[in-house]
């Protein structure tokens, strides 16, 4: 019985450092993913040697991606940030082939996300012998208008960051709202506008504006993330489950077989709503994803402590002493195993 009372002060400490630092926890974690697709003609060929860039919208400063395409058109690229994505394709030869996709979702959880297929046209001017008999003047007219949009938009979208990093948040919120007004159901210039309010310490109209991404694209991962960290943060453990339980809901759904990072934040909720069997559930599942979050494991042993299942949590608190041995949680976990084999 000494054993027990002792690891629940222990356990008491640790659910107040959770429920205190959660917003942490939950979002320490940047989950990864990829992109493929097809590079075609307008004719339905496919298009070789292609060069196909990949540029994270959610980071300007961030370098873009590149590929190329196989001889059947094929491209993929992986280790990708979770997040939104513009991809451009050119194909330098006899004839100038382009195309630009504005905003593309990768997922994390390790899922490959399929393009569209992308149908490359003419370069409307120095086409380098390009074939132009099926391109009117109107046409070409109407992808240098749209191409010039793309590129303005992009500027925009690209000095958003600038100012959110100089800490000029309402001059960042006056260009993302500007956004919205150039690019139809812009999801991501809400999800953004979610982020600056919250920088603001403004969660009602951050919330607000997460939703409203969430309206337009409900594929958002890292939308429901940032609400689970926010509803961590204003101990709404329950919606925070639910936001992370609908990443995981999305990762399976894309064959990815679960989010680790989204499970370990459904973990942590179900920890600080006191409810230790979900919380043992989520994070069994995220270490068997992810074996190497030690904060995962460390979490895992607690909620095995809570049912009493003291034997079950010695494993999970031995892992965490050999991934993280002078971790922040070392000498707390010291203290349990030692209570645990001595009981």
């Amino acid at each position: 019985m000494r054993t027990q009372t002792l690891i629940r002060t222990l356990i008491g400490a640790a659910a107040l450092a959770l429920v205190v630092g959660a917003a942490t926890p939950v979002m320490a974690q940047a989950g990864k993913g990829g992109l493929k697709g097809t590079i075609i003609t307008a004719e339905g060929k496919p298009v070789d040697v292609a060069e196909v860039t990949l540029q994270f919208l959610g980071d300007p400063t961030q370098k873009p991606e590149k590929t190329y395409t196989d001889k059947n058109g094929a491209w993929e690229k992986r280790n990708l940030t979770e997040g939104h994505w513009s991809i451009s394709v050119k194909k330098d030869a006899k004839e100038v082939l382009t195309a630009t996709v504005p905003d593309i979702v990768v997922a994390g959880g390790g899922k490959v996300t399929s393009a569209p297929d992308i149908a490359v046209k003419p370069a409307s001017a120095g086409g380098g012998g390009a074939v132009r008999s099926a391109t009117t003047a109107k046409e070409v007219a109407e992808d240098e208008k749209k191409a010039k949009e793309f590129e303005e938009t992009k500027k925009l979208m690209n000095s958003v960051e600038p100012a959110i990093a100089a800490g000029q948040f309402d001059e960042a919120l006056e260009k993302l709202n500007q956004l919205t007004t150039k690019v139809e159901k812009c999801a991501v210039c809400y999800a953004k506008m979610g982020e600056v309010y919250l920088k603001k310490n403004d969660q009602v109209s951050a919330e607000a504006n997460y939703k409203k991404a969430l309206d337009i694209k409900p594929e958002m991962v890292e939308v429901y993330n940032a609400l689970a960290s926010l509803y961590n943060d204003q101990r709404k453990f329950d919606l925070a489950a639910a936001m992370s339980a609908k990443v995981s809901e999305l990762a399976m759904a894309g064959g990815g077989g679960g989010d680790p990072v989204a499970l370990f934040n459904q973990g942590v909720a179900m920890w600080n709503a006191n409810k230790a069997v979900e919380a043992e559930i989520a994070l069994k599942k995220s270490t068997d994803l992810d074996p190497k979050n030690a904060m995962a494991f460390y979490l895992l042993g607690l909620s095995r402590v809570s049912q009493n299942k003291l034997k079950e949590a010695l494993e999970p608190f031995e892992i965490y002493m050999k991934l993280a041995p002078t971790g922040p949680k070392a000498e707390e976990v010291k203290g349990m195993i030692a209570l645990i084999k001595k009981g």
